[in-house]
C-alpha cells in the first residue's frame, strides 16, 4: 500500500509539475504529510476530469483501507480512468476510418454507422454513450430490424437463444416499438476492435431478421 501511495504522489507531480507537500526539514515534511489534506489538484489543473481527480484522491488517501490494495488494483483503477477520459468520436474513427464498408456520422454521444453488407444490402447501426444516475457509463450499439409485431414475439424470442453476444430487444424509436439488435459494453474498457466487431455483428443480424420478417431493406 505504501508503494501505491508513492505512485499517487508521482501521479500528482505528473499532473501539476509540483509535489503536494512541502517542509523546511524532514520532520516538518512528515508532519505535513500525516496531518494536512491533499491539496486540491484543480488549483493547478482546473480542466482535470473528475475521474482523474477521484483516482488521485484514492491513490493518495492517508488511509490504507481507502487506497488500492496493491499494484494490480492500482493498475485497474488507472486503466479505468484512462477509459473514462477517452471520447467516443476518437474510438469510432480508430474503429472505422480504414474500413471501406462503413461510414460514420454524428457528434457528442450519438453516432450512426452506415454499413454496406453482401448482396447490395445496407444497415444503419447506432452507437451511443449512455449514463444513468451514478452507474458506469455504457456504450450501446444497436440496429433497427423492423416494427415489432406481437404475433412475431415468440419467433424473435427463440432467435435470442441462438445469439452468442448481445440480443434482440424492443426499443421505442420515434414513438414506435421496433425490434432492434443490441450490444452493450462498459465504456471504461471497450476498445475500437470490439466496437468494429460488434457493429458488423449487430448489422448482419439485424439485417437478417429484417429480411426474414419483411423481405425488405429499409433500415
Amino acid at each position: 500500500a505504501s508503494d501505491v501511495y508513492a505512485l499517487g504522489i508521482i501521479y500528482f507531480f505528473v499532473l501539476t509539475g509540483r509535489l503536494p507537500y512541502e517542509g523546511e526539514n524532514l520532520n516538518q515534511l512528515m508532519h505535513t504529510i500525516l496531518h494536512e489534506p491533499l491539496p486540491n489538484v484543480r488549483q493547478w489543473c482546473p480542466e482535470l476530469p473528475l475521474e482523474m481527480a477521484e483516482c488521485l484522491s484514492l491513490l493518495c488517501s492517508k488511509s490504507r483501507q481507502n487506497r488500492p490494495q496493491d499494484a494490480i488494483a492500482a493498475s485497474l483503477l488507472l486503466n479505468s480512468v484512462l477509459g473514462e477520459s477517452r471520447d467516443l468520436e476518437g474510438l469510432l474513427r480508430e474503429a472505422f476510418d480504414d474500413w471501406s464498408i462503413a461510414s460514420v456520422s454524428g457528434e457528442g454521444v450519438r453516432y450512426t454507422v452506415q454499413m454496406m453488407l453482401p448482396r447490395g444490402r445496407k444497415q444503419e447501426v447506432r452507437v451511443e454513450l449512455l449514463k444513468q444516475g451514478n452507474s458506469e457509463r455504457l456504450v450501446q450499439i444497436y440496429s433497427v430490424c423492423c416494427p415489432a409485431q406481437q404475433n412475431q414475439f415468440e419467433y424473435v424470442l427463440r432467435l435470442n437463444a441462438e445469439i452468442p453476444h448481445g440480443g434482440l430487444a424492443i426499443k421505442q424509436i420515434a414513438g414506435t416499438p421496433m425490434f432492434v439488435m443490441m450490444d452493450t459494453y462498459p465504456w471504461s474498457t471497450v476498445d475500437p476492435e470490439e466496437i468494429r466487431r460488434s457493429a458488423l455483428s449487430v448489422a448482419t443480424r439485424a439485417d437478417g431478421l429484417e429480411m426474414r420478417l419483411t423481405g425488405r431493406d429499409t433500415f
